[in-house]
């Protein structure tokens, strides 16, 4: 057999659970939505701001290391063509420095082209 209890009317709404009981909330009731009365922390609208702020906050972060990991790809990924291309022109000698440095950048534009 359960035993029901009765909400008192003058308190929020809400069940508490804490270790090993459930009550309701303690707190007044200060706005009612819906026909049902609850204090500031479980009142549905501010539940909903809170959470609309946390996941924010969360979105900033994630898309902040989001970022920093593509850039990270992007230099191995160019590094990784560098190196290719000083490979290519390695044998090259008799090329005047300059020749060298515009072969390298035309290996690096070639590749930003064909990275993501």
């Amino acid at each position: 057999m359960t035993i029901q209890r009765q909400l008192d009317p003058t308190y929020c709404k809400e069940w508490v659970s804490e270790v090993y009981t459930h009550h309701q909330c303690q707190r007044r009731w200060v706005v009612e939505r819906d026909g049902h009365r609850y204090c500031h922390q479980h009142d549905p609208e501010a539940v909903k701001a809170r959470h609309a702020k946390r996941d924010a906050a969360w979105d900033a972060k994630w898309a902040e290391e989001r970022a920093v990991t593509e850039a990270r790809a992007h230099k191995l990924a160019t590094w990784d063509v560098l190196y290719e291309a000083l490979k290519a022109v390695e044998g090259s000698y008799p090329l005047l420095p300059n020749e060298v440095y515009l072969q390298l950048i035309r290996a690096l534009a070639a590749a930003e082209k064909g990275l993501p």
